[in-house]
Parts: structure tokens; sequence; C-alpha cells
């Protein structure tokens, strides 16, 4: 049978507010730290993709936009 005094206490509890999308970014992000501890190979690919994509526009599609890499970048 289930006391009553605990659950009188669990009825008086309010529910926690809805999160933001900043504190649910924050929550994914702190996740994905992490599991860089049990996967230290995905640490390399968060910080090589964004230099690598960096490069590509620039040098490889650098003369297929307006202007010179130069100016692009």
């Amino acid at each position: 049978m289930i006391d009553t005094t605990s659950l009188q206490r669990l009825q008086r509890v309010a529910r926690p507010g809805t999160p933001s999308a900043l504190s649910n970014a924050l929550v994914f992000g702190w996740r994905a730290v992490l599991k860089f501890k049990h996967v230290p190979e995905q640490l390399f690919d968060l910080v090589m993709t964004p230099i690598m994509f960096t490069l590509l526009f620039t040098f490889v599609f650098g003369g297929a936009l307006a202007g010179s890499p130069g100016e692009y970048l």
C-alpha cells in the first residue's frame, strides 16, 4: 500500500519549467563533450571539419565566387 504522506509530498512539488532552446543546446553539447573521453577520434572530426570546409571553399571553389579568394577571406 502507498504511504499517503509520500503521495502528498509528491503532489505538492511543482513541475520544472519548459527548457529554452539555449539550455537544450548546452545539454546536447555537454553530452557530446562527455563522449570525447570514450571516443577521442570525434574530437579530431569536430576540429577538422570546419577547417577542411574553409580550405575547400577558399581554394577549390574560390574562383567560382565573385571576386578573389583574398576578398572572400
